[in-house]
């Protein structure tokens, strides 16, 4: 898939010149509500467990030469935290999935922008477009324009919203929306996850030994992995949890 990902904890420049702050997308993007048929949602499940991952999806439905979008999505830092894609690279780089829409099925090169507004949780600033003077795409069924990942911090109800919002063709011109599907509620249950379950896929195997090894070599982990995985009381993953997962996959923990 041909894709150029940029993050930075600035706004930088996006579909030739449009920067991607919440003053800027404002005057250029933000449009009022109008009779289009295009809809735009944010869409997952709505049940998600404690100090879990989580995926949510950006749909349009019904949409003609769609060319970009850009928006903040806002969310609760007390709830819920941007998930980090590189780890090991410095500052956080918001965990981004596009879908085959607008590269054309991974044939065609994207231009992605993300990252936290003034570098602070609360709101994240995306910008998704197609690169160079091509045609927009277009489709009448719902599809995934992308995907960000969040972790769960707190048990309760919160909410993920669209903010200063705005779509583009391909002449970049403002393409109207009829629908934002926005203030999407999240219900955050309690889980009893296992001690040594650092992937939380419900088992303590050989590949929890492998990320708490990694751990040790700097890559760092979610503080709700950590804690949730604890198993010598240190609020965090290394060489104890390491050895237990080993154990276990070995037969020899209960």
């Amino acid at each position: 898939m041909k894709t150029r990902f940029s993050y930075r904890p600035r706004k930088s420049a996006w579909l030739g010149g449009i920067r991607l702050s919440a003053l800027v997308m404002a005057s250029l993007f933000w449009v009022h509500p109008s009779m289009a048929a295009t809809t735009v949602n944010i869409e997952t499940e709505a049940t998600q467990y404690d100090e879990d991952r989580f995926r949510v999806d950006v749909t349009v439905t019904d949409i003609d030469d769609f060319y970009g979008i850009a928006f903040d999505l806002a969310y609760d830092p007390e709830y819920l935290e941007v998930a980090d894609q590189y780890p090991m690279q410095r500052g956080l780089q918001p965990w981004i999935e596009q879908g085959a829409l607008l590269n054309n099925g991974g044939t065609e090169v994207t231009l992605v922008q993300a990252a936290l507004e003034d570098d602070t949780p609360g709101t994240l600033v995306v910008g998704i477009s197609r690169s160079g003077d091509v045609a927009g795409v277009s489709t009448t069924a719902k599809e995934l324009v992308f995907s960000v990942y969040f972790y769960t911090k707190k048990i309760g109800q919160t909410a993920i919203s669209f903010q200063q919002q705005g779509v583009k063709d391909s002449n970049a011109d403002t393409i109207l929306v009829s629908i934002w599907g926005d203030n999407f509620l999240v219900d955050i249950e309690e889980f009893a996850w296992a001690k040594g379950d650092i992937n939380h896929d419900n088992l303590v195997d050989l590949e929890d030994a492998v990320i708490a090894m990694t751990t040790l070599g700097g890559i760092r982990l979610p503080d709700v992995y950590a804690v949730s995985a604890d198993v010598d009381n240190d609020a965090r993953a290394g060489l104890a949890e390491a050895a237990y997962a080993l154990g276990a996959a070995a037969g020899l923990q209960p």
